[in-house]
């Protein structure tokens, strides 16, 4: 006790010897890593030379090390390196490993024991994300030759690797793989792709199907267009709207850039959800649906009508109808429109109302009106849909790359202005005033919670997208240069994203002065 006092004594004299103006430093306690785990835990490329270009760095938290592995990464046949606490057995699986020696394939979480002499242990999972920590999907065509044909499939595999965002929904098998769209066809250096798996599988999560397609969005520097659109889509209402996945593509081994992985637009349980016509359905119930039809000027499909007003309307499901359903769905389209400029459209019983699902036009005119969507004036990608026993609806969404200020022509990269409500169709909606009043609730129904938090949705898809925009961008060096119909090149990723959320915003304001309830 009275060594405890003098000690007591000793350390308040040296406390009030000290200077005023001196700090009194209290080193930080030591931390001691506790003895089952490791102390260090990586890849070197020295060890991994046909897999890695440097080194990898683990990062230890409580339960898992996780590790960001460089571009040309094949993470199937790994060796780790670590190092570990003496006399600590070090195993995966049973199996013992050896620092700079061992290989596991960590293509998939590998979980390491290390047990100390004194028999406690401890599991870790060690995770290796690789490149820009999206999913990667590596495609390779039976020829070792590049997709040259939008008309021929190729036979190809694909290796969907979730990359530590997805555990499930993953793929590796066989595939069919060809070119897709028309002017992101012929003219872009970075093609999308339509691919056919051999068999259904839930790529990403997404509900299983075996029709996919890769939009490149190589005229889209934000490479978000289409993604903020579906989003926007589903904010609105649309019955349907493509599900999508942002992801890395590697054809042939060579890098092709950041891609969205998206559904095709088709007749089925989980996207376009209405009955499907054989071609015996010839019935008089079951010739009312259900049609999968695309507007599409230039009548890309085995079937294809053009009405009255010059429109052309392609069957895109039944692709070919039997003569009747052909004649079914042709006459009711017809009549439509027909109904719809007559003199009595506007009558609630007889009128336009009765062959159309008017709220699907409310929702699609707003989403397509808000990005000022070029294609959408009834010219190209715009989707119908007809059900057995009901009337005509609008969607679903689609081709969103050059809307939301990204084109330099007809005064569309301006964020004021209607441009949707010109269109055929759309202007003779317009005209009666029951149908613009439902357009103006609707919209003041939805810009303070569904439209005006675009902004924060489009910012954290941005964040999100960092690592594989300087991937895509070191790949395509287009951030400075003008790529058809661009309204702007302005540098930078960031600025670019900038750039769209500041035009939606000003869109948005600009409708609701114009949509104003009175």
């Amino acid at each position: 006790m009275r060594k405890n006092l003098l000690i007591l004594f000793y350390l308040c004299l040296t406390l009030l010897s000290c200077n005023k103006e001196e700090e009194l430093v209290i080193p930080e306690p030591e931390i001691i890593q506790p003895l089952d785990t490791p102390i260090e835990f990586g890849f070197r490329q020295i060890d991994n030379p046909d897999n890695l270009t440097e080194d990898v760095v683990g990062r230890l938290t409580a339960d898992q090390i996780t590790g960001v592995a460089p571009f040309l990464l094949k993470s199937d046949s790994l060796v780790a390196t670590f190092s570990v606490p003496s006399g600590t057995i070090v195993t995966v699986a049973n199996k013992t490993q050896i620092s700079g020696v061992s290989k596991n394939d960590f293509s998939k979480p590998v979980v390491y024991t290390f047990k100390t002499p004194q028999g406690t242990a401890k599991q870790l999972s060690v995770n290796l994300t690789t490149f820009t920590q999206l999913p990667i999907l590596y495609l390779n065509t039976a020829d070792t030759l590049p997709v040259s044909s939008k008309d021929e499939y190729k036979s190809a595999s694909l290796k969907v690797k979730g990359n530590g965002q997805y555990q499930e929904g993953l793929y590796n098998g066989g595939i069919q793989i060809k070119g897709r769209g028309n002017s992101t066809w012929y003219s872009m250096p970075k093609k999308p792709y339509k691919i056919k798996l051999n068999q259904k599988a839930p790529l990403l999560n997404m509900p299983a199907d075996r029709e996919w397609v890769l939009l490149a969005n190589y005229s889209d520097k934000t490479l978000m267009r289409n993604y903020v659109s579906f989003e926007l889509s589903r904010r609105l209402g649309l019955k349907y709207t493509p599900r999508a996945r942002f992801v890395e593509v590697f054809l042939n081994g060579n890098y092709e850039g950041n891609y969205l992985l998206t559904e095709e637009i088709k007749i089925s349980k989980d996207r376009v959800d209405i009955e499907e016509l054989d071609r015996s359905d010839n019935s008089p119930e079951e010739i009312t649906g259900g049609y999968l039809l695309e507007i599409d000027v230039r009548q890309d499909a085995a079937s294809w009508f053009k009405t009255n007003k010059d429109i052309i309307f392609c069957l895109k499901s039944p692709e070919s109808p039997s003569p009747d359903q052909y004649n079914y769905i042709k006459a009711y389209v017809q009549k439509t429109e027909e109904i719809l400029y007559s003199d009595n459209f506007t009558d609630t019983k007889e009128g336009y109302a009765k062959y159309i699902n008017v709220d699907s036009f409310v929702n699609w005119y707003l989403l397509n009106e808000i990005t000022k969507n070029s294609d959408a004036v009834f010219y190209t990608s715009v989707y119908l849909f007809k059900d057995r026993n009901n009337k005509l609806c609008i969607g679903p969404a689609w081709d969103f790359d050059i809307a939301a200020g990204n084109i330099n022509f007809l005064d569309i990269e301006k964020p004021e202005g209607f441009y949707i409500m010109n269109s055929l169709w759309i202007e003779r909606l317009f005209q009666d005033p029951a149908f613009a009043e439902k357009v103006k609730t609707r919209f003041n129904q939805l810009k303070q919670t569904q439209l005006n938090t675009l902004p924060q949705f489009i910012n954290q898809t941005a964040a999100y997208l960092n690592k594989s925009q300087e991937a895509n961008f070191n790949r395509w060096d287009i951030l400075n240069i003008y790529v058809w119909p661009n309204a702007v090149a302005l540098g930078s990723h960031e600025k670019e994203v900038a750039y769209l959320n500041n035009w939606l915003q000003k869109r948005i304001a600009w409708m609701e002065k114009e949509f104003t309830i009175n």
